[in-house]
């Protein structure tokens, strides 16, 4: 499956909020904290600052992460999409990427320590560093070899 098709079918499932999903080969020498700050960041915050509010992952928390923010929405954590449908969505938007991708998010989630992948009851909203002007935005940004991706959500109350 590509890249369209994958962002299409998130599009039209998520239905709420401003979805912003792209994937864009980053060109030699350039640095992924330009291409995602350029492309995302609506706030009036400092490059600098930007890269200080971002939180690593590995992919497995970056996945949960998408799959929940492609569930519920942010403010109300009303359902937009049945847990299974959107784990599926962020598996396959995580496949996108080799091995070698790291993951970033602007949100910390608080989780049982002893969660399980299926279970989404167990994994909340937390915290954030906003990044554009909505009330909640949240996402990954995947740093990859050779491009960048973003999954990033907008929710208003």
């Amino acid at each position: 499956m590509n890249s369209t098709d994958i962002f299409e079918k998130i599009i039209i499932s998520r239905g709420c909020g401003t979805v912003h999903l792209a994937i864009q080969e980053k060109p030699e020498n350039t640095k992924w904290e330009t291409l995602v700050f350029a492309n995302l960041v609506k706030n009036n915050i400092s490059i600098k600052d930007f890269i200080a509010s971002l939180i690593r992952l590995n992919r497995d928390e970056a996945r949960v992460i998408l799959a929940e923010l492609l569930n519920k929405d942010m403010a109300y954590e009303a359902e937009l999409m049945p847990f299974d449908k959107a784990n599926k969505f962020a598996n396959e938007f995580c496949s996108l990427f080799s091995e070698q991708a790291f993951f970033l998010s602007n949100s910390s989630w608080k989780t049982n320590r002893n969660y399980d992948i299926s279970d989404n009851s167990k994994l909340n909203f937390e915290s954030w560093t906003p990044l554009t002007e909505a009330t909640f935005d949240s996402g990954i940004i995947v740093c990859d070899i050779d491009k960048v991706g973003i999954a990033w959500f907008e929710d208003e109350d």
